[in-house]
């Protein structure tokens, strides 16, 4: 989820970009993709300037089609 406003998150740090797993325990591939993402300022700075959830999944999923 990208918020309008940073929150406060752990008393210090604020953050605007919450992503929520549901992830098993075999899922480190998955947890490692996520960590790439959230590693590469690029890729970040583009879910910032998203204006909406598909252009956030295009941006992540980039080989992923919308279903309209």
């Amino acid at each position: 989820t990208k918020l309008d406003t940073p929150i406060i998150w752990d008393g210090v740090n604020s953050v605007d970009i919450i992503f929520i797993l549901a992830l098993d325990e075999n899922s480190k591939v998955y947890f490692n993709q996520l960590y790439n993402i959230i590693s590469d300022e690029s890729l970040l700075s583009a879910i910032h300037a998203s204006n909406s959830k598909s252009e956030i999944l295009h941006i992540l999923c980039p080989d992923t089609k919308s279903a309209r």
